[in-house]
């Protein structure tokens, strides 16, 4: 069975710019995000429907044929909601709760425990399919 890896590029229907952290995701339940570039690589062994979507634009379902077809480029339209109208709610914040939160906050994203220095270091969490 030959695995049938390809890469390809996601951009902007009407610039042709790349589309960074694009998301690619198969029927069989496998995929990847687009780079900085729009580029991706993907299998599409046994695949038949391609979607990808990403923050800003319209979600696409694709065949893969549509794919080959196509170079493995994809273009993505933007998608623009306009608001009729929101609400801003403002309430007034305390020195005191802002301290309390920002010490919360900084023992559930930064270790300091590892550290023989006593230097803060960051958790960084990565997505992957």
């Amino acid at each position: 069975m030959n695995s049938q890896t390809i890469s390809g590029k996601i951009i902007r229907l009407n610039s042709s710019n790349p589309i960074e952290k694009a998301a690619l995701l198969t029927d069989k339940k496998s995929g990847t995000t687009s780079d900085e570039f729009g580029n991706y690589i993907l299998n599409l062994d046994n695949v038949k429907t391609i979607t990808i979507s990403c923050l800003g634009y319209q979600p696409k379902t694709i065949t893969k044929g549509q794919l080959i077809n196509n170079h493995y480029v994809v273009n993505l339209q933007e998608d623009v909601n306009l608001l009729d109208e929101f609400q801003l709610n403002l309430t007034k914040v305390s020195l005191d709760s802002l301290l309390i939160k920002t010490a919360k906050n900084m023992k559930e994203n930064y270790l300091s425990s590892h550290c023989k220095t006593g230097c803060l270091c960051y958790r960084k969490s990565k997505f992957r399919l």
